[in-house]
């Protein structure tokens, strides 16, 4: 019994990791896909040329 009140039990984001942390996660993998659209896209135009 003991075991499901673990998985049941609700698990806030703030309890994992403070907002500013969360944040950064965030905002670094945005700018990590940006970089990688970017590149992909600067590949695909000189190529065309």
């Amino acid at each position: 019994m003991k075991k499901f009140k673990l998985i049941n039990k609700p698990t806030r984001v703030s309890d994992v990791m403070s907002f500013e942390d969360l944040y950064e996660e965030i905002s670094s993998n945005w700018e990590l896909k940006a970089e990688r659209f970017l590149r992909r896209k600067e590949q695909e135009f000189k190529r065309a040329l």
